[in-house]
């Protein structure tokens, strides 16, 4: 921490990385929907992704459920990130999930997901990228 924020620190797979930002990407959408319609694009500021159902980027759908977070993990998994170890925060309700990209390839089953109870993500941060303590939580 830093006196005013707590901080936590996270170790995943791969070379540590958090996802630049971008203030809107068109990527490949989901097959599992929110109120019938797929995600389809996001926006990343300091590493906390949020999504919509419009294919450019215009506003933050709302995830609450378990259905819901779902497709936000469906479509994660449809989307290069990166190298693996590229990861993204996503808030639902007053819970948190860390998404990190598991290995160069886009091979679902190396993918991980941690769910972080009661803790909203401001924003990640890449400490070293040496697979101790890669990301700090903030």
């Amino acid at each position: 921490g830093n006196g005013t924020f707590n901080s936590e620190a996270f170790d995943t797979v791969g070379t540590a990385s958090v996802v630049a930002d971008t203030a809107g990407t068109d990527g490949t959408d989901s097959t599992l929907t929110i109120g019938g319609a797929t995600i389809k694009s996001h926006a990343i500021a300091d590493g906390v992704i949020t999504f919509d159902d419009a294919d450019t980027f215009a506003g933050m759908l709302d995830i609450n459920t378990n259905s819901e977070i779902a497709a936000a993990l469906d479509y994660l998994q449809n989307n290069a990130l990166g190298d693996a170890g590229a990861t993204v925060a996503f808030d639902v309700g007053s819970d948190s999930f860390l998404f990190t990209q598991g290995d160069d390839t886009g091979t679902d089953s190396l993918d991980v997901v941690v769910r972080l109870e009661d803790a909203q993500v401001d924003n990640l941060v890449t400490v070293n990228g040496t697979g101790e303590f890669d990301l700090y939580i903030v």
